[in-house]
């Protein structure tokens, strides 16, 4: 590609521009933190409750700050990428490195691809064991900084838990016992002239604002164990998940006078036992709907593109492959957006695939 034309690469996502999820979840964490301090925590009692619920909140605050920095921070571009950036390296001209070690080449980068790197048109860059695109981090997931990702979803789960719990538990006691809560309000100036009603709308408003939150980052979290235990990376998933769906719609079809399915799958393409044919064959472990919906949710509310013919490879415009043996097609990629925490781009530039 004319280096003219290349968009600028990013490198973390802290990079201008900032994704409006980004600066989203920064406003609702920095408000949920403030008013829960100010109007949620003093209402709880006993005293050795409230310390122990404070403790448990600052620690999950605390996490999450650090690693969302650390994830957001991180530049997860593939070492391939690192290298030319930093050393200007020509890759198309230098033999540094093994032939053995890559199975493709990216055209927008100019370097080799490692195994389940891919190009982010959103960073645009090869990310070493692509995950998928944050848009609430603004960066990608990748090798490097998926271990801070995990530690980030797992602190939001935390800390909105343990601020519903207590809200929930602050607002029983507020119907329940009225004369305990208005002593635990008197001990405080700044609550004790607050309207009862007031109160209680705070924390409706904590509790409205935070449960859906903590049902769909806790789903997360156990969506990315799943995803450990077998693992697959959220884009393997999805491709995965998609060819068996694939697959399943190709055996309803009604078959020709020869007793022949008159659809070609996806899989009769790949005939290897490796990740990215089981992938194809659509024999990944895959979760019913309702535990995934979350990557899938957006999938179809844009209009697809065609898609190019197999012996050309899949989701993948000719600008940006090299031409590949029809044996050697890829699957599919994700042809719209996940839900509102991942975004997929097209697959990187396949030359191959080994065994």
């Amino acid at each position: 590609m004319d280096e003219d034309l290349q968009l600028p690469r990013r490198t973390n996502g802290f990079e201008w521009p900032l994704h409006p999820l980004q600066v989203t979840s920064w406003v609702v964490c920095g408000l949920d933190v403030i008013v829960f301090a100010v109007i949620g925590l003093p209402l709880v009692g006993p005293s050795n409750l409230q310390a122990a619920t404070a403790l448990g909140f600052l620690v999950s605050v605390a996490a999450l700050v650090v690693s969302a920095a650390l994830a957001t921070g991180c530049n997860p571009a593939a070492d391939s990428v690192r290298l030319r950036d930093e050393d200007d390296l020509d890759l198309t001209k230098n033999n540094k490195y093994d032939d053995e070690e890559f199975e493709g080449f990216c055209l927008d980068c100019q370097v080799p691809m490692a195994p389940r790197s891919k190009h982010c048109h959103a960073c645009n860059k090869c990310v070493s064991v692509f995950d998928h695109h944050c848009m609430w981090l603004n960066t990608c997931i990748g090798e490097r900084n998926y271990k801070a990702f995990l530690a980030t979803i797992a602190s939001v789960s935390t800390m909105t838990g343990v601020l519903l719990g207590t809200c929930i538990y602050v607002l029983i006691g507020c119907f329940t016992d009225e004369e305990e809560f208005e002593q635990r309000q008197q001990r405080f100036a700044f609550l004790a002239d607050m309207p009862w009603e007031l109160l209680v709308t705070f924390l409706g408003g904590l509790i409205a604002v935070n449960a859906p939150l903590f049902l769909m980052d806790t789903q997360l979290v156990f969506l990315h164990a799943f995803l450990i235990s077998q693992r697959l990376t959220t884009y393997e998933y999805i491709i995965g998940k998609r060819n068996q769906e694939m697959e399943e719609a190709a055996d309803d079809d009604e078959e020709d006078e020869d007793g022949t399915n008159t659809v070609t799958s996806t899989a009769a393409v790949f005939a290897d036992d490796t990740r990215v044919g089981r992938q194809a064959k659509g024999l990944v472990n895959t979760l019913p709907s309702c535990l995934d919906w979350i990557i899938f949710s957006r999938c179809g509310r844009r209009k697809r593109k065609p898609q190019p013919p197999l012996s050309q490879g899949f989701g993948v415009t000719p600008a940006h492959v090299t031409k590949v043996p029809p044996m050697e097609a890829q699957p599919e990629a994700p042809a719209s957006e996940y839900s509102g925490a991942f975004t997929p781009s097209p697959p990187c530039t396949p030359v191959g695939h080994r065994s």
